[in-house]
């Protein structure tokens, strides 16, 4: 494959035309590549200027479109991997606490031990008027907290909704859940790996079982 031509204008660093001619009867053509920044991005637009419409069908006819595509996404990926990183300003954080607003604590705890299956890991009376329940899903990093006499956790009784609960087979987990008496909604598939199942509480807290296929590998 033969490439010929020359620069005719170089304005650094704004312009530059030229002309190109790919041999064996390829027509020339001249070619007007801008560069224009503004905020912080900068903006290429090339101009292919064909001797003729018929040419200039030609070419398009060859692909030649989706090539020059793929080269300027090319460039972006090269000049976006010479930028100098910047500081580092992420914060690692884990979601360690879901406060769950109940009427009555020993029922709520009754029923995410005993019916939903969750580990009860602190049941504490640590000031009078005061009280903590803390369990967790099975498999989880996060818990949830049942309590009284915590003004900033304090929300409508049945006002959390949809919190979501990943598991590798839906059908299975829902099955355990109504074998220990859960009221669980019908598994609804949404397409695209993803399926639900939902259950509430009984003070009204909504729950979600959820299913993607891609997150099998975790469990």
């Amino acid at each position: 494959m033969e490439m010929t031509g020359e620069y005719r204008t170089v304005e650094p660093p704004e312009r530059l035309v030229s002309t190109e001619s790919w041999g064996d009867g390829w027509p020339e053509t001249l070619n007007t590549l801008t560069l224009r920044e503004e905020g912080g991005h900068t903006t290429i637009t090339q101009r292919t200027e064909y001797p003729s419409i018929d040419a200039r069908d030609a070419a398009m006819r060859t692909g030649m479109a989706d090539g020059m595509s793929s080269s300027f996404d090319r460039l972006a990926g090269y000049l976006v991997s010479q930028v100098p990183p910047g500081p580092d300003l992420t914060v690692a954080m884990k979601l360690e606490l879901v406060p769950i607003p109940v009427a009555d604590l020993d029922r709520a705890r009754a029923f995410y031990q005993d019916l939903a299956g969750f580990a009860v890991d602190v049941d504490v009376r640590p000031a009078p008027g005061v009280r903590i329940v803390q369990l967790t899903p099975p498999g989880s990093a996060c818990s949830i907290l049942l309590a009284r006499g915590l003004p900033d956790v304090e929300m409508p009784v049945g006002s959390q909704r949809g919190l979501h609960l990943v598991v590798a087979d839906i059908q299975q987990a829902r099955a355990v859940l109504v074998e220990r008496g859960v009221e669980m909604g019908e598994v609804v598939d949404v397409g695209r790996g993803v399926k639900y199942a939902g259950f509430a509480d009984p003070d009204g807290n909504t729950w979600t079982l959820q299913e993607m296929a891609w997150r099998s590998a975790d469990f």
